[in-house]
């Protein structure tokens, strides 16, 4: 199965020319700079929505992976990954979809993949990610963050709610927000950015401790405790209601 795709020639006719052997193990993709730097329609794309191809593509020129098309990156262990790299590439327009392939990836917390380092290289508004959810400036699903501002694939901390790289106050109050809610109408992806720590699809009291263990992992001995001054914890917010519920019946 070739890929092929389109792109203008010197006398803006268009061809098609195959840029990869998907049999191939991990064939690396590679061309040579436009002899004509003014035609900034002169482009390399890709185009299909069902690729497999798994090899390096190197960009000396202008690449656009398409609206709609797709490009497999295959996950390995800890920096080991294909790429779209290129130092001296004039362009490279990502419109189309991110797929990471994490069957063989590690998962241990600070492990990370630069997958995307080819210069000048802009995400347009249709940019997504396969089976992520967009959270703030990043990407995210379960414990993979993918940060397009850095090309950065990386293994981060399920209390990081907000996807900022940080488990912190704010990721608390997002948590406080949704817990002991009902998570059952949300994707699995969405269940984590809203609590769901052990993955057994809601946001309750094991959630709670696995937070407030990440949160002082992350930040100190005592770190928790220090951000929660005044604010209840969900244990002591329960208690507190089932005390009220008694008050009112001891007092009828």
């Amino acid at each position: 199965e070739k890929l092929r795709e389109e792109h203008k020639n010197k006398n803006t006719q268009r061809a098609l020319v195959t840029i990869g052997d998907a049999r191939r193990q991990r064939p690396k993709i590679d061309w040579a700079a436009s002899d004509i730097p003014t035609q900034d329609d002169r482009y390399v794309r890709f185009l299909s929505a069902a690729s497999t191809y798994t090899g390096n593509l190197v960009s000396n020129s202008r690449f656009e992976l398409a609206p709609g098309a797709n490009f497999v990156f295959k996950i390995g262990a800890p920096g080991v990954s294909n790429t779209i790299s290129g130092a001296t590439a004039r362009a490279t327009k990502i419109n189309g979809d991110f797929e990471f392939d994490l069957t063989g990836a590690s998962a241990n917390y600070g492990d990370a993949w630069s997958v995307v380092t080819a210069a000048n290289t802009t995400y347009g508004a249709g940019f997504a990610v396969r089976d992520f959810l967009e959270v703030g400036s990043a990407w995210r699903n379960g414990l993979y963050r993918f940060e397009p501002a850095t090309g950065v694939l990386s293994v981060a901390p399920l209390g990081d709610l907000d996807s900022n790289g940080l488990v912190n106050g704010e990721d608390y109050n997002l948590f406080l927000a949704n817990h002991l809610t009902d998570l059952s109408g949300y994707t699995s992806a969405e269940q984590v950015v809203r609590g769901d720590l052990d993955g057994d699809g809601d946001n309750d009291f094991t959630d709670f401790r696995e937070f407030k263990l990440q949160f002082e992992q992350l930040n100190g001995a005592g770190s928790f405790a220090a951000m929660v001054q005044g604010v209840p914890e969900p244990t002591a917010l329960a208690a507190l209601g089932l005390a009220l519920v008694i008050g009112v019946a001891a007092r009828r």
